[in-house]
């Protein structure tokens, strides 16, 4: 009986899951191609750049099923600290469960089409934006609606400290988020 309830279960987390990104295996995430990444984000176009920070650049990424939409945080491997923060971000996103954190779905550690190493994140996309897209507005953006509320704000703020109390006592071990920016923090509304 118990057999046949784990079988079941788990056929409906293979249905479930999008045949463009690879399962997870024991806890480690299986590694996606650098051919699947680049296909998604059209070669890394300027017009699926999502942001910029100092170890890489952020795309939107669809899939060829065009429901399966990711973002991929490409690394600068030519930046000083990038392959450290490469593997650091990805020990330490696998463990992170919390509903306000951006979730991790795989890696990606390749040689691209030029034949250098390539590395990047694949990490679950947020269509209402990120806080800081909700917090300051771009005139070159669409704005995902109207400006937050006081209530909104401070419902924001309570999700925030939970979030880095998440990180720093109730993770195992703790992670110490140095560079807490609003881009990091996903928007449920």
């Amino acid at each position: 009986m118990i057999v046949l309830i784990q079988l079941k279960s788990k056929k409906l987390r293979q249905r479930k899951q999008s045949p463009f990104l690879p399962p997870m295996i024991e806890g480690q995430y299986d590694r996606i191609s650098y051919h699947s990444l680049a296909i998604g984000t059209n070669g890394f176009a300027e017009a699926n750049l999502l942001g910029k920070g100092s170890f890489g650049s952020v795309y939107k990424c669809t899939f060829q099923d065009e429901e399966t939409i990711v973002a991929v945080k490409v690394f600068n491997l030519e930046q000083s600290g990038s392959t450290r923060s490469f593997v650091a971000e990805c020990e330490a996103l696998r463990r992170v469960r919390h509903h306000c954190l951006i979730k991790i779905i795989t890696c990606c550690s390749s040689i691209n089409h030029q034949g250098q190493e390539f590395k990047a994140l694949v990490l679950e996309y947020m269509r209402n934006g990120s806080l800081n897209d909700w917090l300051h507005k771009r005139s070159d953006m669409p704005a995902p609606g109207n400006t937050l509320s006081l209530e909104q704000r401070l419902d924001i703020t309570v999700d925030i400290v939970d979030a880095l109390d998440y990180l720093h006592n109730r993770c195992q071990p703790p992670i110490i988020a140095i560079s807490s920016q609003a881009t990091y923090f996903s928007q449920k509304t």
